[in-house]
């Protein structure tokens, strides 16, 4: 018996995931490159494209659980990830921001997010289309001292 290939053309984009993802502190937080209780940060996050080129790129982010809606306040939750060819985009222009609201228990808690990516392709950039992804943030996250 011999295997049947078949070729399939690519016409839409298609986030398949998240590939990475950067706490900031710089701009909101004390820089020391950890996620502090209380303290609002920077998220960027690269994205792997599998289809043709997405334009306009616009992500939407929620928490996926109630732990993360209990323990994240997402202040900032619009982000331009702009043109996000074949291979991989980012949003390092234009982050989210988030704040960790809850003061202890930071160690070991790992964030799980919906990032919703609504974007326009084609020749006349006339087609729409949404993709979801889940994602888990890991730290570091500080834990409040005495807590």
């Amino acid at each position: 018996m011999r295997p049947i290939v078949k070729t399939l053309e690519v016409t839409t984009p298609f986030i398949a995931g998240v590939t990475s993802t950067r706490i900031d502190d710089r701009y909101w937080g004390n820089d020391n490159g950890y996620v502090d209780p209380g303290e609002r940060v920077s998220l960027k996050i690269s994205l792997k494209n599998l289809g043709i080129t997405a334009e306009r790129a616009v992500g939407y982010l929620y928490p996926l659980d109630q732990a993360t809606a209990d323990s994240v306040f997402i202040a900032k939750d619009t982000s331009y990830f702009g043109t996000i060819y074949n291979g991989e985009g980012n949003n390092d222009g234009d982050p989210f921001v988030i704040e960790f609201i809850k003061w202890s228990g930071l160690s070991g808690f790992e964030p799980q997010f919906i990032l919703v990516i609504r974007y326009n392709y084609g020749s006349d950039l006339r087609n729409e289309k949404e993709d979801t992804v889940n994602f888990t943030l890991t730290g570091p996250f500080m834990t409040r001292p005495n807590v």
